[in-house]
């Protein structure tokens, strides 16, 4: 299989696989129906990939119409896409990222929120790495590969087989890990110039001098 997809390598990625069963796509496959398997340039075997849910609390709270919030720890989410569920345990909205400063721990998407959530709850926000595009056509999933897993320059292989679920093919496909040419797209917090003052002690109490704090 020729390679045509080029991905920058050390980056988030979303890669996709058609299944099929019969020439037709196969709808309704969820993470528990597959297995995921890829091949790094020169490794001598596959690699099997977890497919699973990365989850982040809420460290601000927020109201209905928002469509951007603060979570304890964005760097686990990619830089601008993927679909996010945030959730108290009663309320919960569905939706899409459109940016990631890891910096100040902010994503951004769509649409905005139709509930509020507080941290007091508290309130979860959760990734999925197997994502259906739902149809039509149908057979379309997404896999989301991290910065580890894409690290190494030349070919990348990848491949999706059937443990559950409804009956598909194989699938399998290589792609071309080329050098980063660009910078990961972040905004720089627009936060004002600031002077932070206060007095630093030793645990005895005392008075530390000439000691630096910055954020």
């Amino acid at each position: 299989m020729s390679s045509t997809v080029q991905i920058e390598q050390g980056r988030w990625s979303w890669l996709d696989a058609f299944l099929v069963n019969a020439g037709a796509g196969v709808s309704g496959i969820t993470a528990g129906n597959v297995a995921v398997y890829y091949k790094k340039y020169g490794a001598a075997a596959f690699a099997t990939k977890t497919l699973g849910t990365t989850t982040s609390n809420l460290s601000l709270d927020v109201a209905t119409g928002v469509s951007t919030i603060v979570v304890d720890d964005s760097s686990v989410f990619p830089p601008d896409f993927g679909v996010i569920t945030v959730t108290d345990g009663v309320n919960t909205d569905i939706v899409t990222i459109t940016s990631n400063v890891t910096s100040i721990n902010t994503i951004s998407f769509t649409p905005a929120l139709t509930n509020p959530y507080l941290v007091v709850t508290p309130t979860t926000v959760t990734l999925t790495d197997w994502d259906e595009i739902t149809g039509p056509p149908s057979g379309f999933y997404s896999i989301l590969f991290n910065p580890t897993e894409l690290d190494t320059l030349d070919q990348f292989v990848y491949a999706v087989t059937r443990v559950g679920g409804a009956a598909f093919d194989d699938f399998n496909r290589t792609v071309d890990i080329i050098t980063a040419t660009s910078a990961e797209t972040e905004s720089a917090p627009t936060l004002a110039t600031c002077i932070v003052k206060d007095h630093i002690l030793d645990l005895g109490g005392a008075a530390i001098q000439n000691v630096g704090v910055y954020a």
